[in-house]
């Protein structure tokens, strides 16, 4: 992929974290294309990453949540609560395009799911990647016709209860 068919794109990340365990968990903003990208860490509370990323035509966000230790009896939890990218709020059904992979280093003795769709809640360190086409705004547009019925009832059942 040549750079001009690159666009540099301002993406803001919200996470919500829920930590008793440990004090921080590492968080790392990138792309398909565009993996040179610095680790943060976050701790409790609600935070909000910023990144630059070169992102191509049709690229993939990509939301690395890291070294969430002692999570057998689930208490730490990192909440993906939105994303923003060039200015433009995408809403809750375009998140919930979105995969969880989970860290299967984590899970010898069982067998996993391959990802979680929607994935917005870590209870383990994984990956959550959202397929995203340039320019953001028309991917955003369309995004909505893009749901499965059941992500569809998914997203109309969790905007009815806010």
């Amino acid at each position: 992929m040549s750079h001009q068919d690159k666009k540099n794109t301002h993406i803001q990340v919200w996470l919500n974290s829920e930590l008793s365990t440990i004090d921080s968990v590492p968080v790392r903003i990138s792309s398909r294309f565009d993996q040179n990208t610095a680790t943060q860490t976050i701790g409790n509370g609600l935070h909000k990453i910023e990144q630059h990323l070169s992102l191509g035509r049709f690229d993939q966000l990509q939301i690395h949540i890291g070294d969430l230790r002692n999570l057998w009896v689930i208490h730490n939890r990192v909440q993906i609560k939105g994303i923003i990218a060039d200015g433009i709020d995408l809403n809750p059904h375009d998140i919930h395009l979105g995969r969880q992979y989970p860290d299967h280093t984590l899970f010898d003795h069982q067998n996993p799911v391959e990802y979680y769709e929607p994935g917005t809640h870590f209870d383990y360190p994984g990956l959550y990647t959202l397929d995203i086409e340039m320019p953001i705004w028309r991917w955003a547009l369309y995004a909505f016709a893009k749901l499965t019925p059941y992500r569809k009832s998914l997203y109309e059942s969790n905007r009815d209860k806010s």
